[in-house]
């Protein structure tokens, strides 16, 4: 699959490759008897958007949380977009024995391929806290534990809504990309002219972009 979605041009293309990709998929035990980490289960999620909707995913999500929030130029992309695009941070990794750099482009490859800088990320986090995205039901729902824990002294520790919401004023240095938090977004992070854009840990100009922080995997998106 990984090899095809390097080759992907388009939305249409994206949205069949990952169907057929799903449809050849097992389940791993019936509907609601266990719980497991899936990247395939966000392909079924959108596609049930879009169905209920009756619109395109990507225009759903555009019309419905990138406006309303804010996000501003937060996007899907292909990877071959991707790959040409210079703004978006480009992951690689260093083979052992070697000094070269190679494209690890393909970990960035994840469902519909939406894209966000963490600024984007923050507008989106703090919209669905506030509840202007769903009602005050859903986002408790969302926003809730879902897998028994074990009792915790701090409420925190067991529901993530008990937590609040993120702070307004984070630290202003990005972390190292390898230390980031993984989500349906991607980060995207200036240009470095040392780098041309290329490598994950661009040098953080004077006002660098609030860091991503993530405590569930989200949609997401650039300022």
């Amino acid at each position: 699959m990984w090899e095809a979605a390097r080759t992907w041009t388009s939305v249409q293309q994206l949205r069949a490759g990952l169907g057929e990709f799903v449809r050849r998929e097992r389940l791993a035990f019936p509907p609601g008897a266990g719980s497991r980490y899936s990247n395939s289960a966000y392909h079924v999620l959108g596609e049930i958007v879009a169905r209920v909707s009756g619109q395109e995913y990507q225009d759903y999500v555009r019309e419905h949380i990138f406006r309303p929030t804010g996000m501003g130029s937060a996007d899907f992309y292909t990877t071959p977009q991707v790959r040409e695009n210079r703004g978006i941070a480009h992951g690689y990794y260093r083979p052992p024995g070697s000094a070269d750099r190679v494209d690890n482009l393909g970990e960035q490859t994840f469902s519909y391929g939406e894209f966000a800088t963490c600024a984007q990320l923050e507008r989106f986090a703090h919209a669905l806290w506030e509840e202007r995205l769903l009602n005050p039901a859903y986002t408790r729902l969302t926003l809730s534990g879902k897998v028994p824990l074990p009792p915790a002294r701090d409420p925190a520790a067991v529901d993530p809504a008990a937590r609040g919401p993120p702070p307004r004023d984070p630290p202003t240095r990005d972390p190292p990309a390898h230390h980031r938090p993984r989500s349906l977004a991607t980060a995207r992070s200036p240009s470095s002219p040392a780098t041309g854009g290329r490598t994950n840990t661009p040098a953080a100009p004077p006002t660098a972009p609030r860091p991503c922080w993530s405590s569930t995997r989200t949609a997401g998106t650039w300022s």
